[in-house]
């Protein structure tokens, strides 16, 4: 009886140690899951910020016929401004 005893302790205890084990190895994953997530949305954040930079750079070509480029809109803006200010001085 006490050698079932024992045995059945002995095959509990490595149960355990499977189990401790298995946890181990999924805390390390979800660690490695978690540091890949942050770097996969630094790596967003970053392409965000190199898309706009591309979208305001493209701004200054004409892209469709009729459409102004980000400089003559500029343009147009400083004239409509400067004729409320010589419209104002008078």
């Amino acid at each position: 009886m006490l050698a079932e005893i024992s045995g059945a302790a002995k095959e509990q205890h490595l149960g355990i140690h499977q189990i401790n084990d298995a946890v181990t190895q999924m805390d390390a994953l979800t660690q490695q899951n978690a540091a890949l997530a942050e770097q996969l949305a630094a790596s967003a954040q970053s392409l965000v910020r190199q898309v706009e930079t591309v979208l305001l750079s493209t701004r200054v070509f004409r892209l469709q016929h009729g459409e102004m480029t980000e400089s003559q809109l500029d343009a147009t803006n400083l004239r409509k401004a400067y004729r409320v200010l010589e419209i104002a001085a008078d």
